[in-house]
This record gives structure tokens, sequence and C-alpha cells, in this order.
């Protein structure tokens, strides 16, 4: 799939990934190797994807899930909110540039697919 087109991410219907341009598109997935643009610039690197450890702890990079859904907040929640742990916690991709920097990933980031 190496090319020189600018594709945009966006969430795909596959949950937890992001796919090219539109949701059914192809996926992305751990070891893609990339370039996104950060601050006008090109950055080479590659894809990885957190997991929790073997003893259950959260890997590097984890999404949290606050609140359950639907469930509306009132002002006397957030206190209470911003003490609470999380109810459930995911693993998210991210990316590694070739000089070891790491970034998380958003919908809407433009990137290229290296070889």
């Amino acid at each position: 799939m190496p090319d020189d087109s600018i594709h945009r991410l966006v969430a795909s219907t596959n949950r937890g990934r992001y796919a090219l341009d539109d949701p059914n598109g192809p996926d992305l997935t751990a070891g893609d190797r990339i370039a996104i643009l950060l601050g006008g610039q090109w950055t080479a690197g590659h894809l990885e994807r957190s997991t929790r450890y073997e003893d259950g702890t959260p890997g590097l990079y984890q999404i949290a899930d606050w609140g359950k859904a639907g469930r509306t907040r009132r002002p006397q929640d957030e206190v209470r909110a911003s003490l609470a742990q999380p109810h459930d916690v995911y693993g998210g991709y991210f990316f590694i540039a070739t000089d070891g920097s790491v970034c998380g990933l958003c919908t809407g980031m433009q990137v290229r697919i290296l070889s």
C-alpha cells in the first residue's frame, strides 16, 4: 500500500482502530510504517498498540472510560469524578517516530503510508 498519497485518519468501523479516509477503508495496525504531518513537517515512524501487561496493569498509552454511557453529570459529581478510578481502560494505537519520540493519534491527522 506504499505511495505518495496523503490520507486522513478516521475512526474505523472496527472498534479501537483507525482507518484511512473512510470508516470502511483500510485499517492501520501495529507495525505499519507511516509518516504523519506534525507542525507542517512529515515525520516518519511506525504504529504500535498498547495492551495490558500480564499482571493486568495498563500499558503505555491507555484510554480510560471515566463514566457510563448515557449518564448525565451534576456539578457535584465533577469532584467525585476527578477522584475516581476509570471503570474500564482500553489499549490504544500510538506513533513512534524514527528518533524514538512518541505521539498519540487522533482523527483528522494527515498520514502517508511508507514502504
